[in-house]
């Protein structure tokens, strides 16, 4: 059971319990589990953010373990030493994702385009005063969105924008489903030509690769789809940024 970024709750599954059930006693939602017949414990909905079901690790002596390569990490928070922003961080396989969408903001560039010069947006704002662009409902929620040299540098140090590869490897991982082991991608929004387009219908994230003077790689996620995909689009559009630690 996982709140906050944190491990609240452990259960193993089969010695303690075999089925969880959704029940509503009293207007409030519950999750009970069961061994047989027998309820085991009973969790409001809302006290917990999420369920991970894993393998744990085995050890066989004081010294030496065997994991399963199944097995998520939460792994807490880091902070942004140039803006103060914390981001939660999760253990994916071998690699450490941000679990969340970059909010560094140096700049804020209103519809200007360019495919060589860093621009950094928030959606639906057009002005250039970064205090109040961080005031938008938008940038709280989703963040900021950056055209592909911007991308680039966004990243804090120890961290950097993911290359194609290591996005493949955290599909490969995960099986192509994108909020698999504490990503928590949400569809977001995007800037193109000069215009904001679909509002929290679909999100798109660069990678650090590109084949092309005009084009990079990237992956997208639409709403009423759980698995992410691989696209390829103009350096000058505005996505979200994602970090892998180095």
């Amino acid at each position: 059971m996982i709140k906050d970024s944190k491990i609240t709750d452990k259960f193993a599954i089969n010695s303690v319990f075999d089925s969880v059930a959704v029940s509503k006693t009293d207007g409030e939602y519950q999750l009970g589990f069961f061994k047989g017949k027998n309820s085991v414990k009973n969790i409001a909905i809302n006290a917990v953010d999420s369920i991970v079901f894993y393998r744990p690790v085995f050890a066989t002596d004081s010294s030496s373990s065997s994991e399963s390569e199944d097995t998520p990490v939460i792994n807490g928070k880091i902070t942004d030493a140039r803006d103060g922003n914390v981001y939660k961080v999760a253990e994916i396989g071998d690699q450490t994702w941000m679990a969340e969408n970059l909010r560094y903001l140096p700049g804020v560039d209103g519809i200007d385009t360019s495919s060589t010069d860093p621009k950094y947006y928030v959606y639906k704002y057009t002005g250039s005063s970064i205090a109040e662009a961080k005031t938008s409902s938008y940038y709280q929620k989703h963040a900021a969105l950056y055209n592909w040299p911007a991308a680039l540098e966004a990243c804090p140090a120890g961290w950097h924008l993911p290359t194609d590869a290591e996005w493949s490897v955290l599909e490969d991982y995960s099986g192509g489903r994108s909020n698999q082991y504490g990503f928590g991608a949400l569809p977001g929004n995007y800037f193109y030509g000069s215009r904001f387009s679909n509002e929290s219908i679909i999100g798109f994230w660069w990678s650090a690769t590109a084949d092309d003077p005009s084009f990079a790689y990237g992956r997208n996620l639409y709403y009423n789809y759980d698995n992410i995909y691989r696209n390829y689009n103009v350096k000058s559009q505005g996505f979200a940024v994602r970090c892998l630690k180095d």
